[in-house]
């Protein structure tokens, strides 16, 4: 088996389980995020806000990547989380408008379960892009040497069209003319 078939036969065995860790991990985002909406709307409706759409968009993204997968899907995964992700640390270290009580506060519960989860999505979303990006390029790389090979005026493999009107591959050395 080529390499290129082993990379197909690993992108479909492990896509499933990707989507699947993805799925749970966006809801994961929206319950923790849900469950600290209250407190957070009292302290500073704005963050409530941002949570709401946190929340919404993880749900939608989640559907999204039930449905079937969608690179958006992905992208739109890694940036929620990210983005939530970046906020969390935002807040404890220079702290966000109405949440100076935050900065230094590391330990709390939810946010530690939030950053966790949000990282899980992150790493997952990472590595199937990257695997989408490998699969590809696989790809693209055979047929960009074609290109060049053809611009510098001698080809390894050209389309030339049958008598019937069928075009085929010739594998040739000699010069183009």
């Amino acid at each position: 088996m080529s390499h290129h078939e082993q990379s197909l036969v690993s992108a479909a065995a492990t896509e499933p389980v990707a989507r699947a860790v993805a799925i749970a991990g966006l809801a994961g985002v929206a319950l923790i995020h849900l469950l600290d909406a209250h407190d957070t709307f009292i302290a500073s409706p704005y963050k409530g806000w941002l949570y709401v759409g946190l929340i919404v968009g993880s749900m939608l993204t989640a559907g999204a990547l039930l449905q079937r997968p969608d690179l958006r899907a992905w992208r739109a995964a890694i940036a929620l989380s990210a983005g939530a992700f970046a906020a969390f640390v935002w807040s404890r270290t220079v702290g966000l408008p109405q949440g100076a009580d935050d900065i230094g506060n590391w330990w709390e519960p939810l946010g530690l379960a939030s950053l966790f989860v949000e990282a899980a999505v992150i790493a997952v979303g990472a590595s199937v892009l990257q695997q989408a990006h490998r699969t590809r390029t696989a790809v693209v790389r055979p047929l960009t040497h074609l290109a060049t090979s053809q611009e510098s005026g001698y080809s390894s493999f050209r389309h030339e069209r049958g008598s019937d009107g069928w075009a085929f591959g010739v594998r040739s050395s000699r010069k183009l003319k």
